[in-house]
């Protein structure tokens, strides 16, 4: 797997969420909606999901897309964030 091109949304802070990523794979796929975010333990990416049943503290959510192993999840993550940093940098 090799990352090809990352692009970075930052949005104005308001809650957790400081941007979007949108990454390609291989030149052949493309992931948007990663979201960038801001937590207890620092800033962290959360790939793609879908909430369903439930409503508030009670609703489940799945990944649409994620990375298959830990290896490709760190990669990607690291990737991420240092595109990411570059970007506020600006």
């Amino acid at each position: 797997m090799k990352i090809t091109e990352i692009k970075i949304s930052l949005v104005k802070p308001s809650s957790s969420l400081l941007g979007y990523a949108t990454v390609v794979v291989d030149d052949a796929i493309v992931i948007r909606g990663i979201k960038i975010l801001s937590g207890n333990k620092g800033i962290f990416i959360a790939f793609p999901n879908k909430g369903c049943e439930g409503d508030g503290k009670d609703r489940k959510y799945f990944d649409i897309v994620h990375p298959k192993d830990n290896k490709s999840r760190e990669e990607i993550t690291k990737k991420v964030l240092e595109a990411y940093e570059k970007a506020v940098s600006k």
